[in-house]
């Protein structure tokens, strides 16, 4: 289990501000933040107008290279206090939308940023060319004393990252219809974006941004504090412009290709482990701790559904943290954050769902967590709530027992049966942490459950190396049936270990 101090969510941090309380708002941050929303109430009440196709030519098709040439130059960057800055980004390459970045000054003034070609470097193959200052900018990054910390770059994604850590998974503004497997997922864009210069002592500043797409609009406030542990406080009020199957609330996406949870498939990388993060962490007011090893190697993508009435917090976490498990010196994989989403007492209630899409790259995303509320509002209704994202290396002391191995291969090969049983799987789960007992004689117990199928001899040992404990199981599944695995350890009727799940 996380340490209280890493996910509590104070009620001020995540407090909402009606639509109506734009009178009493209590900052310039919240004043633009209401104006915002019902911006984007107008614009749910309207048909969608996507925003025009402008970007010139020479940006369009170029390729990575000559993208990676573009630079910003640094003594350019666009002073916000004595504490921050930004830098932006350039159109062109896989970056071809536009995204309308305002400076909201203390004193109530608003300054555009239009693109100033003497804010960059186009490197060789864009010397010579000269682009209008209508053109825009597709994201900003922001920085304080110790470096970068955020980022806003297409459609509606930010990055997040503590100051000695490396960028990973990314968030979102919402999901729509990801996973949904019938029709293509709809990805809404962050159209216009407010960074409101913080006093010269504030060590937070707030952005506003509008959300707009075919399905839904809406109006975020974003405060960021940057340090060891990045933190950013979401408020939100979203409008449907139309019912959708799916609605993906607090969304995190991040990518794993293999490492220590299976593997299901081979890949042929000389590196032990290749993942941003390599599970999904659940606390609820019932369930204290879970954690769901992320799988690749399926033949389909998959979403699992996990009942969390009570939800407090759902997470993306890198739990290994070892050179040795990657030897990636460039990719630096122990060094990219989780990111633990706490969610306010003015979240909607819903299932965490969790989407594994098979990919054999590190390029591509395919892992995606959100809420699912139980209930959409109707159309043009305002949906209002609040979340906070902190991102996290080392994770706290845990008071239960943390898995720490998820091992699968075939039964066949540890209890042979005569005829075979086609599809036998051995799971072997493996837990650590100071508060398990050290004694191997311990009457520690198992209980394990399998949603189809069978669960045969599940067997317990103490794990001298790790000062931990092991429990090993069989699932005979059914046919070609889905199943959901649970294990848990118990001690005196007491349960020691986080909850571990599994999908097959």
């Amino acid at each position: 289990m996380l340490g209280s101090a890493a996910l509590a969510v104070g009620a001020a941090a995540c407090r909402h501000v009606g639509l109506t309380d734009r009178r009493h708002a209590e900052s310039a941050s919240e004043k633009v933040y209401l104006e915002v929303a019902e911006r984007a109430e107008r614009l749910a009440r309207a048909p969608y107008v996507p925003r025009p196709d402008d970007l010139p030519n020479a940006l369009r098709d170029i390729g990575y290279l000559t993208y990676q040439e573009i630079t910003f130059r640094e003594d350019a960057a666009l002073r916000l206090s004595e504490r921050f800055s930004m830098q932006l980004f350039h159109r062109g390459h896989f970056h071809k939308g536009r995204a309308d970045i305002v400076i909201q000054g203390r004193d109530g003034s608003q300054q555009y940023v239009d693109y100033d070609p003497a804010r960059f470097q186009l490197g060789d193959d864009l010397a010579g060319q000269h682009f209008a200052t209508s053109i825009g900018h597709p994201g900003f990054r922001l920085h304080d004393r110790r470096g970068e910390f955020l980022v806003f770059l297409d459609a509606a994604y930010f990055r997040l990252r503590g100051s000695e850590q490396e960028y990973g998974l990314s968030g979102r503004g919402v999901a729509i219809d990801t996973g949904r497997g019938d029709a293509p997922e709809e990805f809404p864009d962050f159209t216009a974006f407010w960074v409101v210069e913080p006093e010269d002592d504030a060590r937070f500043i707030d952005i506003v941004a509008l959300l707009d797409g075919p399905s839904i609009t809406g109006a975020y406030l974003f405060r960021a504090q940057p340090g060891l542990s990045a933190t950013l406080t979401v408020r939100c009020t979203l409008f449907l412009r139309k019912p959708v199957e799916t609605l993906g609330l607090a969304p995190l996406t991040s990518m794993f290709v293999h490492g220590s949870n299976g593997p299901l498939g081979h890949y042929d990388d000389f590196r032990p482990e290749v993942h941003d993060s390599d599970g999904l962490f659940l606390r609820t007011v019932r369930e204290p701790a879970a954690w769901r090893p992320l799988i690749n190697g399926r033949p389909a993508p998959r979403t699992s559904t996990f009942a969390t009435p009570g939800l407090e917090s759902f997470a993306l976490l890198q739990r290994q943290r070892r050179f040795d498990h990657y030897i990636d010196t460039r990719a630096r994989y122990e060094d990219r954050p989780g990111v633990i989403v706490d969610v306010g007492d003015d979240f909607p209630a819903g299932d965490v769902r969790l989407y594994e899409i098979p990919s054999p790259e590190e390029y591509m995303d395919n892992i995606v967590a959100y809420v699912s509320p139980a209930t959409q509002p109707p159309p043009n209704t305002p949906l209002a709530f609040s979340y906070r994202l902190s991102t996290i290396a080392d994770e706290p002391v845990a008071k239960l027992g943390q898995v720490v191995w998820t091992r699968i291969g075939s039964a066949e090969r540890m209890r042979y049966v005569d005829p075979p049983i086609p599809g036998r799987r051995m799971y072997f789960v493996d837990w650590a942490g100071d508060t398990l007992p050290r004694d191997p004689s311990a009457k520690v117990t198992a209980e394990v459950s399998a949603s189809t199928g069978d669960i045969v001899e599940p067997v317990v040992e103490y794990v001298a190396k790790t000062q931990g404990w092991r429990v090993y199981f069989e699932h005979r599944p059914l046919a070609d049936a889905v199943a959901e695995l649970r294990a848990t350890l118990h001690l005196g009727g007491r349960q020691i270990v986080e909850t571990w799940l599994y999908g097959t």
